[in-house]
């Protein structure tokens, strides 16, 4: 979640994830698995700090990384900084005929004008389907040209996770824990709680457990001299069914006044 949530947020989860059991190991590595001496069917890890780990089950997740072999030998582009086929918005390879959907292809976003690869399964359903239509109307049945104009991917994606039975969220656009965030938290009296990157007030205790939270373009963290913020992402924190008013703000520009009327149609 460390990739996902800004600090202050991320920071309050591992807390609360602790509290319910879960032991997090920090600034340390797997150095092997094996079973475990005893015979007992159990695994046992060694880590970089000398600290040995014996567990029942053991769950990888180390990411992924695009698979393209198979199309650098017949020359399609390759992204070499986000990974993945280089295409068009329009979801088309540097080789006409082929077209890339899904987590494998490197894209142009032109709602929000920036290059992206995304990992999500809302992303690869809507991708493939594009694909598929604008495949299909490149050409017509008899192999020649089609008059018909290829669509450009414009689609958000969603994503969800539960941490817990006590913690989830529901999230569309750009979602990166190193852009700027605006996030209202709802309290139990009075409005809800503002919190910003790099104003996080200093309390015991903030009641962090439902909000949303509001991703900011980067090189506009800051108000412009208008006084306006490009929204790029969107965040429910504890909030569900909320993505449709999520999806119209992604991309537009608002006053700093404004988004203090945004989080009402969130927060109730």
């Amino acid at each position: 979640m460390g990739l996902v949530l800004p600090p202050f947020l991320s920071s309050w989860v591992g807390k609360k994830v602790e509290a319910m059991g879960i032991k997090f190991r920090e600034g340390t590595r797997i150095v092997s698995v094996k079973p475990e001496v005893n015979g007992n069917e159990q695994v046992e890890l060694e880590l970089t700090n000398g600290e040995k780990v014996v567990a029942d089950h053991v769950v990888v997740a180390v990411g992924i990384e695009p698979n393209t072999n198979l199309g650098s030998e017949d020359g399609l582009e390759i992204d070499r900084k986000l990974g993945g086929y280089f295409v068009n918005s329009e979801l088309q390879s540097s080789v006409p005929d082929v077209y890339v959907a899904g987590d494998a292809c490197s894209f142009y976003d032109t709602k929000m004008k920036v290059r992206r690869r995304v990992e999500h399964h809302d992303h690869a359903v809507v991708s493939g389907r594009l694909a598929a239509r604008n495949m299909l109307s490149s050409s017509n049945v008899d192999g020649s040209k089609s008059s018909t104009s290829p669509e450009a991917f414009h689609h958000q994606s969603m994503f969800w996770g539960d941490l817990s039975d006590q913690v989830g969220y529901e999230a569309i656009g750009m979602i990166d824990s190193k852009f700027p965030v605006k996030a209202y938290f709802k309290q139990p009296n009075g409005p809800p709680l503002v919190v910003e990157s790099g104003k996080v007030p200093q309390a015991n205790y903030i009641d962090m457990n439902q909000g949303v939270l509001f991703y900011l373009e980067p090189e506009s963290g800051k108000a412009s001299s208008d006084g306006y913020r490009r929204i790029v992402g969107v965040l429910c924190w504890n909030i569900f069914g909320k993505i449709p008013h999520a999806r119209n703000i992604i991309g537009q520009n608002f006053a700093e006044t404004e988004t203090d009327k945004l989080v009402q149609n969130f927060i109730n």
